[in-house]
């Protein structure tokens, strides 16, 4: 992006391999607890969802297993798995079911950045309230990461345009609308019936429009008369079943769905779920929506679908790791979890393919590996997400809590203060993440009383500084590019900024492995910083800005080209283009002085 204020315009909160979907509660009362029915859902529809509401037995969680442990048959390789590379393999094994592995033959150690998988996902779609900003077929803005265009005439500006049917899906030019159509043309339809009639009544939550209750931020995003994510892509993969042969579709069939050991809170976001489908894929307000038609036997079938989905998804990410969207690709649902990952889910050159990439040596015969949850929380935290999510029980932390990076104080600190500052900040947190698009300098000034305390008591890596300060840094920097701002120069923020990302940096460098994504584009935001920041006057000075900037793009730019891959993707693209920028400005202002 080319300026500060497009780079701090997303953030991704998680940087799992797998989407944070939060089940949020619909304040509102039907037939059914909470759930809002849509007007002319079918009996059948209706009847399941009252079954999906029935007491759920509690379930003893498996310990240590990853996802697809209780799977009966063996994966039919030749059919599920055509995107895998002659060096990997589909195993199972013992109590973590199928995994994707390197094969025992293989002559040598796969190498960090090497890309293991790049497939295109079964289904993708950006969050409702980027729709209007983001082309649908790259997922990219207009512009991003590209280099400045040299003519500053509006004309000059990249733009995306809506497609004239629906007016809510856009893209960045005709050939983009044109490989998007086959899965648009019925997305366009539903789109336009859904916005004539949408389900009612709308809860009080949401009447920005997002309707639906699996979107992380339910109650603040959304686009007036569009369904969620969630909603979308179940859709598109439906209809996808008509337009692919049947291997395709066995892939989605053969991920598991854990439907049966689903909380009563988790069913009751299913059932909404599937009510929001069930409208959406509805060829009218007026008319039922024919399941048989669609290639589900049944009401049970949908549910299913939706469980899989939930367990089986992603977050769609840009090339800087912001959080987009949601997609599903059922290969690297495969992928297995641990909290020492050696491999990587990513999206480096937009959305249209999902990456896998080695960020340590994988020796053969050992297995691909990613994290499920955000290295950077702490273990507790992590075990309840895989449990609530992935249905698997990781046991208690092996390392003793003063052991661990996330968990510390500093030497010399009251625990039982420290503590307190920690509770502190969380909720503070908390408190600025509801804030953060809707009031930003409210969710800024939520935030500034805990980062002295933080520091004084904490470990940049110790829990929650890391994701307090790179909310801090997002917010300064978007508040600091704002319009209302540029009445004065914004250089003092930017300093700050720069000193906030690289205590940011410091942290995840004890958390994060080496070569992971997440440290990379942390530190191609400071060296950006760095290079705008107010280091004083004078030539010398202005030498010293430069140095520094190079040294930190430098630094980016190893990480990026592990993390996302040999080339660095876009972002490295451009970090690489900005590091040539600063070396001939340094060889200029050299030259200038002799």
């Amino acid at each position: 992006m080319s300026s500060f204020a497009s780079l701090a315009a997303q953030r991704n909160r998680r940087l799992g391999s797998k989407p944070a979907f939060t089940e949020q509660p619909i304040p509102t009362a039907s037939d059914y607890g909470n759930v809002v029915v849509p007007e002319q859902t079918p009996p059948e529809i209706r009847e399941a969802v009252a079954q999906a509401f029935e007491a759920t037995p509690e379930v003893e969680m498996a310990p240590a297993a990853a996802p697809g442990e209780d799977e009966p048959e063996q994966a039919d390789e030749g059919e599920l798995l055509r995107g895998l590379t002659e060096d990997l393999e589909v195993r199972r094994t013992e109590g973590r079911g199928r995994g994707v592995w390197v094969k025992k033959d293989r002559q040598s150690a796969i190498k960090p950045g090497t890309t293991l998988l790049s497939l295109t996902p079964h289904a993708a779609v950006l969050s409702s309230h980027l729709l209007p900003i983001r082309c649908s077929t790259t997922f990219l803005e207009p512009g991003e990461l590209a280099p400045p265009p040299t003519s500053p005439s509006p004309a000059a500006q990249p733009k995306v345009f809506a497609c004239m049917a629906c007016q809510t899906v856009k893209y960045s030019s005709k050939e983009a609308q044109r490989a998007d159509w086959a899965a648009h043309r019925p997305e366009c339809e539903a789109l336009r019936s859904f916005r004539s009639a949408p389900p009612a009544p709308v809860p009080p939550s949401s009447e920005d429009g997002n309707f639906d209750p699996l979107h992380p931020d339910f109650k603040s995003k959304g686009v007036p008369g569009v369904p969620g994510e969630a909603v979308r892509a179940l859709a598109r993969l439906v209809w996808g079943k008509e337009k692919h042969d049947a291997a395709w579709w066995k892939e989605v069939e053969d991920m598991q769905s854990h439907r049966s050991s689903l909380s009563p809170n988790t069913s009751q976001s299913h059932a909404q779920l599937a009510l929001l489908l069930s409208r959406y894929l509805s060829p009218s307000a007026s008319s039922p929506v024919d399941l048989a038609s669609l290639g589900l036997p049944s009401p049970a079938a949908l549910l299913d679908l939706i469980a899989k989905f939930t367990t089986n998804s992603f977050s769609l990410t840009s090339p800087d790791l912001s959080n987009i969207g949601v997609a599903i690709c059922p290969t690297v649902a495969l992928i297995n979890h641990s909290f020492t990952p050696n491999a990587v889910v990513v999206f480096p050159h937009g959305g249209s393919k999902m990456e896998v990439v080695a960020i340590k040596e994988i020796p053969p015969g050992s297995e691909v590996l990613t994290s499920y949850v955000d290295l950077a929380i702490p273990h507790e935290e992590q075990r309840k997400d895989l449990q609530e999510r992935y249905f698997f029980d990781v046991g208690p932390s092996p390392v003793p809590r003063e052991d661990d990076p996330r968990e510390r104080i500093l030497p010399g600190v009251d625990r039982e203060k420290a503590e307190e500052v920690r509770r502190k900040a969380a909720r503070a947190l908390k408190k600025a993440e509801k804030l953060e698009f809707s009031k930003p300098a409210a969710a800024l000034a939520a935030l500034h009383p805990h980062l002295e305390p933080l520091r004084a008591h904490l470990p940049p890596s110790s829990h929650p500084s890391i994701p307090l300060h790179r909310l801090y840094l997002t917010l300064l920097i978007s508040l600091s590019s704002s319009s209302a701002a540029r009445t004065s120069s914004p250089s003092a923020a930017y300093t700050e900024a720069a000193r906030i990302g690289l205590l940011v940096l410091a942290g995840m460098e004890s958390v994060y492995p080496a070569g992971h994504p997440a440290r990379g584009v942390v530190a191609a935001e400071v060296g950006k910083l760095l290079l705008v920041a107010d280091q004083g006057e004078g030539e010398e000075k202005a030498m010293e800005r430069l140095r520094m900037g190079r040294e930190m793009h430098i630094r980016a730019l190893g990480e990026l080209r592990v993390g996302f891959g040999r080339t660095g993707g876009l972002l490295g693209k451009d970090v690489e283009r900005r590091l040539g920028e600063v070396e001939r400005e340094m060889q200029m202002r050299w030259a200038g002085g002799q």
